[in-house]
């Protein structure tokens, strides 16, 4: 017993230490991307084509507000926007200056949103190759603003200034909800992103919309396109009990629900072994209050019980992938 309470004190040290090495290496290649993307922002201050807006560029790269503030009171354009030809394509590349200002700190993207900046602009990227009609791929500012976590505090930010947390083609809550444990800054609590855009109305139970099979009960596909089974996919059972409580969709004839069920069915008949203890715990409360409401782990689910779900398909996004994959086939 002694020797197997020491093999579990060793087993639980040598797990924090990974988590430790984990964070801080994720902490050193965090600051080496976002000094990276500052400095190739720092080259698109000659896109923008008034000579206010560009020195609005220069106070921003100091997080000068005092500049800032007397530059935008004479006219500087908070909203504008910069345009960077793709080599001599004619095609343009259009990042809005709050979006140029993300890399260089809080404080000028707070003081662009104060003097009313829109908080829902985007970047616009068109497609590469010869189509006289590009599909234009949007990155919209609270999308950046989720998926790069060095951006701290700028999604609350963007949220309290009225950006919406839908307008992304990609579901918000489904990058948050697979966020893991180590990730989080405090342990057995759900991610407070996600906290955050449930709050703030973002949609529990939409789906990806690049979806691209009719109907399929395929579960690693579910798993890539509703938060409800991505969380229980990563294991991140605080981030599944909250969506849950809050009202997403759990009922096994759904596409959500079923992919869910399917998922701890699973995890029931075989817990994995780098569980956390905190996680083993979470796991059994996601197991009872789903048995609460009349849910079984019993058995898996009969053939058939998921059922087809309408939905939305990005047609231009599919239609130039097929053009894409012809060219590869063509080389």
């Amino acid at each position: 017993m002694k020797v197997f309470n020491f093999c579990a004190v060793m087993f639980s040290i040598s797990g924090m230490f990974f988590s430790g090495c984990q964070h801080l290496l994720m902490t050193g290649m965090e600051k080496s991307m976002q000094d990276l993307e500052k400095s190739k922002t720092a080259k698109l201050k000659d896109c923008f084509s008034e000579p206010k807006v560009r020195e609005l560029c220069l106070a921003i790269d100091k997080q000068d507000t005092g500049k800032m503030k007397t530059l935008i009171a004479g006219g500087a354009d908070v909203n504008a926007v910069a345009k960077q030809e793709i080599g001599n394509t004619g095609k343009f590349n259009r990042i809005p200056l709050l979006m140029y200002a993300f890399p260089f700190g809080e404080t000028g993207v707070r003081c662009l949103l104060e003097h009313e900046a829109d908080p829902n602009v985007y970047i616009a990227l068109p497609e590469r190759g010869d189509n006289p009609n590009p599909v234009i791929f949007k990155e919209y500012a609270i999308e950046r603003a989720v998926s790069a976590s060095y951006y701290g505090g700028y999604t609350e930010l963007l949220l309290k200034c009225g950006a919406d947390p839908e307008l992304p083609e990609n579901p918000l809550l489904l990058m948050t909800a697979r966020n893991t444990f180590y990730e989080q800054k405090e342990a057995g609590k759900p991610f407070s992103l996600l906290v955050l855009l449930v709050q703030s109305g973002a949609d529990l139970n939409r789906a990806a919309l690049t979806r691209e099979e009719s109907f399929a009960e395929k579960k690693e596909w579910i798993c890539n396109t509703y938060a409800v089974p991505a969380a229980a996919k990563a294991c991140s059972f605080h981030n599944l009990l909250y969506l849950l409580e809050s009202g997403a969709a759990y009922d096994p004839k759904t596409l959500s629900g079923g992919g869910l069920h399917q998922i701890l069915y699973e995890y029931k008949q075989k817990m994995p072994l780098e569980w956390t203890a905190d996680q083993r715990q979470c796991f059994d409360k996601v197991i009872l209050w789903l048995e609460n409401k009349g849910i079984s782990f019993d058995e898996p689910l009969p053939p058939g019980t998921i059922k087809p779900e309408p939905f939305r398909v990005n047609n231009k996004l599919i239609e130039m992938r097929k053009k894409n994959a012809g060219k590869q086939k063509a080389k």
